[in-house]
């Protein structure tokens, strides 16, 4: 990165002034004109992003195809030894955010910004301009009066008829069919207008709402959309409006709350249609208004530069949310005659309805874990399991008129379906059994209540059929999930896990969720008859969970995205046509839909860290990268961890990632899930999106990566022996459940060494090679020999425990329960059968805690590190999804 007194280009680089997202800004003189100005460059880290440096380049062309006196102007862009940098206009002053600090302002500095403001605003539409992100932070006030405006990052261009815009459009054009999709909800919650927080098509009204919030927050100190989640605002900005402007600030003139409740109209028809309008309601108010003196001006502050201990990175001409989101949400489009029409509220001479905006009631309000949901016959009562502050699981009933949930006494147990005569069907002691599949004891209770009756055990999920006589389940047999109807008979088996069932309207049909991976939340919505025959199906959702049928007309309706960036509901048809009902830049869950249409979801707060100790270490210390880091590997030593980013960071295709234990940052090897280190700490195996039907071998430092081909197979973990000549794999056939197999490297051909269903991914390799250690189907612990020898079951083996890491000690295995919090991690001998606690592991702060999952340990277990995943939920019910 530049230093002071570096001279880049013909600019010499002179004071730091901040930095933040993806860039970091500098006071620089221009030696050629003489003046100062402001530098950016992109921030080190994305220094080599090629998508960040074009994405650089469009921001300053749609900026500086603006010339207005109230909007940042944009000097010129450049790139000098590989660094690419703006110029633009040196302000001084500070960002409306920390002017505005909880106070209002006087009103003449409300109009004052406002005209200017709508001004600009108006400049921009003409150019077909919209700016999508107005807030305070993106509006400076310099040290005199000018109001200006900043940031164009999620700007989208309406109409191509400039040339100088034309040109912007031209380069943002190939960045992605998904950038203006409808659908997508782009800009800061807090400030969106209706038509944007849906995603619907937008206009210039969008932005006129915005900067509506903003002068309700200058009028009054306080935003007028606030909530606890994301969803509480959404909820607010579609249905709720604000207190009035003069109950919190009495001082307020009658005409300029109008003003401001004119822009904040949720019907766009409602709404000031233009910019000029808006510009032209505070001129009138400007020059009727008794309490405007001669004089009137904002009182100057003392000049200030930006500075970095008061900068606000968004309004440095960029966007913290381009770290994860923006490559989907960029783009600029032209807006369709059939969406002008919708605009203007006429088409062929007929006013069109217009569609009820969803809406979200909260119903939880407990910090915890939610498990399912459902609604009772009535349609009003719904059943809800919950884990709330660290507590076990239980059920509770709620109400939409009644913000208290009741208990119903059933401990440890979630809900899973409830029959239309009001018979519940609940899972005992879930817990995790591997990657997302739970298990439990499956019994039913009448929802009036009483004590449960125990029906089978081992049972994911189930749903009632319509008369209410018998249930559908998913279980785990043999190595494989499998859908039963009645129980006993298979319909549908999968080699990964089975999500749903959930039975048609009119009982003729089944909807599961197929994910072919038992660690992964990907996959396809499968509609089975009840002789198991497939209907219909929808594949490549990138994440999928939740799925129900809408009463109405047979559509089903499922949680899901193939961008694994955004929450998402779609309904499939029978006939397998699809629709967007709802996307939102928050992760949702749907559980169920009444019989009148009404829907409940789980908003869901998910994350995974990764908690570990070194050789050296006294105490754990968190080792987690971005949103969801999971665990792969340890090296022998104990000085590095291999993990991937499986969340929003991650992408749609993962991240693989390497780590000192001591806490360095972190190395990104690839993308894709990896597996383990070699016992020489120069590769990774990891299975990569181009390449799923093999095992890629990626250098941890210098060198190129090459590929095991393993045609035929679907491997999911892979791991060295100990003395690297060969590698075990548990991987499945098309057909078949998985199992291991070794082969020998370069390039040998898999060979299966354990049946299918007797699987581990876990370094539970013994230290000489000729053993690994397995969990069979039914929980029991065996030992296979890789080339000769007989199978041993392995004795005084808890049911949940499996094999973690072979010790190097050949007698001792160590084993432990990852389902359980706190995990505790036993020494095994494996001859005798002797047993000793040696570790005892937890988070200090239990609450939405899922499991301690891929503990990775050291043969000599003084290292170790593994993920725990947090869930925190609300649940909501929703109205108009349709």
């Amino acid at each position: 990165m530049s230093s002071l007194g570096r001279v880049i280009s013909h600019y010499r680089l002179l004071e730091k002034l901040g930095g933040g997202g993806m860039g970091v800004v500098y006071r620089a003189e221009d030696t050629r004109l003489g003046r100062h100005v402001a530098l950016k460059f992109l921030s080190p880290e994305w220094a080599g992003d090629r998508q960040a440096a074009e994405r650089f380049q469009r921001e300053a062309r749609a900026a500086s195809a603006l010339n207005h006196p109230n909007i940042c102007t944009i000097y010129d862009i450049g790139e000098f030894e590989d660094e690419s940098f703006l110029v633009m206009e040196l302000l001084q002053g500070s960002t409306l955010k920390h002017r505005i600090e909880g106070k209002p302002f006087r009103l003449d500095q409300i109009v004052r910004v406002g005209i200017q403001i709508a001004d600009a605003l108006d400049s921009a539409h003409g150019h077909g301009i919209l700016h999508r992100d107005i807030k305070p932070a993106n509006i400076f006030l310099t040290a005199g009066t000018q109001a200006k405006l900043l940031d164009f990052g999620l700007a989208k261009l309406l109409r191509r008829h400039d040339p100088a815009v034309h040109s912007a459009d031209s380069a943002t054009a190939s960045y992605g069919k998904h950038a203006t999709d409808p659908g997508v909800a782009i800009g800061t919650i807090a400030y969106m207008s209706p038509e944007q927080a849906t995603g619907q098509e937008l206009d210039g009204r969008t932005d006129l709402f915005s900067f509506g919030v903003v002068m309700y927050e200058m009028a009054t100190g306080v935003q007028p959309f606030k909530g606890g989640t994301s969803a509480v605002i959404f909820d607010a900005i579609l249905n709720k409006a604000p207190i009035s402007p003069i109950r919190l600030n009495p001082q307020l003139p009658q005409r300029l709350e109008d003003v401001i409740n004119k822009a904040l109209e949720k019907d766009p028809d409602l709404r000031c249609q233009s910019a000029s309008e808006l510009r032209s309601d505070l001129k009138r108010l400007e020059r009727d208004s008794k309490q405007f003196s001669a004089s009137s001006a904002m009182d100057p502050e003392s000049p200030t530069t930006f500075r970095e201990d008061t900068i606000e990175p968004d309004a440095l001409i960029t966007n913290r949310r381009w770290r994860v989101n923006t490559q989907h949400w960029w783009g600029l489009a032209a807006i369709s005659v059939v969406c002008l029409a919708v605009a203007a509220g006429v088409f062929a001479g007929t006013r069109l309805a217009v569609k009820p905006f969803p809406t979200f009631q909260r119903l939880t309000f407990a910090r915890g874990e939610l498990g399912d949901a459902r609604f009772a016959p009535d349609g009003q009562s719904i059943f809800y399991g919950a884990a709330w502050e660290g507590k076990a699981f239980e059920i509770f009933s709620a109400r939409p008129d009644s913000s208290e949930s009741r208990p119903l006494g059933l401990d440890s147990t979630d809900v899973l379906s409830i029959s239309s005569n009001g018979q519940m069907a609940v899972s005992i002691g879930r817990h995790l059994l591997k990657g997302f599949q739970r298990t439990g004891t499956l019994a039913q209770v009448p929802v009036a209540g009483g004590t449960p009756r125990e029906i089978l055990d081992g049972v994911e999920s189930a749903d009632w059929s319509r008369d209410g006589s018998a249930l559908a389940i998913v279980r785990y047999v043999n190595g494989r999930d499998r859908l039963e109807f009645p129980m006993g008979n298979v319909l549908y088996e999968s080699a990964g896990w089975i999500g749903g069932p959930r039975f048609s309207p009119d009982g003729k049909l089944i909807a599961i969720i197929d994910h072919p991976l038992s660690n992964d939340d990907g996959g396809s919505i499968i509609i089975v008859d009840l002789r198991g025959q497939k209907k219909i199906s929808s594949s490549g959702w990138i994440t999928v969970r939740g799925v129900a049928w809408n009463p109405a007309n047979n559509e089903v309706w499922f949680s899901g995205n193939k961008d694994g960036l955004s929450g998402e509901i779609h309904a499939l048809s029978l006939s397998g046509s699809e629709r967007l009902l709802l996307r939102v830049p928050i992760d949702v869950q749907l559980s169920d839909i009444s019989g009148d249409r009404r829907a409940l979801l789980i908003e869901q707060h998910e994350r995974a860290g990764i908690l570990g100790r070194g050789p050296t270490d006294n105490a754990e210390r968190e080792l987690g990268w971005h949103d969801w880091s999971v665990m792969r590997d340890i090296s022998t030593d104990g000085k590095l961890i291999l993990f991937i980013e499986a969340g929003n960071a991650g992408g749609a295709n993962y991240g693989s990632y390497v780590r000192g234990i001591d806490g360095s940052p972190a190395i990104q090897l690839s993308s894709g899930t990896s597996s383990a280190i070699s016992p020489d700490k120069k590769w990774a195996s990891a299975v990569i999106p181009t390449a799923p039907s093999a095992i890629t071998f990626v250098p941890i430092g210098p060198g190129q990566s090459h590929a095991l081909e393993l045609k035929g197979l679907s491997p999911q973990y892979s791991c060295w022996f100990p003395d690297a000549k060969r590698i075990l794999i548990e991987a499945s056939e098309r057909g078949h459940g998985f199992r291991m197999y070794v082969v020998d490297l370069p390039d040998g051909r898999p060979r299966a060494i354990t049946p299918e269903g007797a699987v581990t991914q876990f370094n539970s390799i013994s230290p000489d090679g000729r053993f690994i250690a397995v969990t069979e189907p039914d929980q029991r612990l065996k030992i296979y020999p890789v080339d000769k020898g007989e199978t041993r079951v392995i004795a005084n083996v808890t049911p949940g425990e499996v094999p973690i890491r072979w010790s190097n000690q050949p007698e001792w295995l160590f084993v432990a329960n990852p389902t359980q919090i706190p995990t505790k991690v036993y020494r095994l001998n494996i001859a005798t059968g002797q047993k000793e606690q040696w570790l005892s592991l937890s988070p200090q702060d239990r609450t939405g805690l899922d499991s301690t999952s891929s503990l990775q340990m050291t043969p000599d277990g003084k290292s170790y590190a593994y993920s725990y995943e947090r869930f925190l939920s609300d649940l909501y019910l929703a109205n108009h999804l349709d």
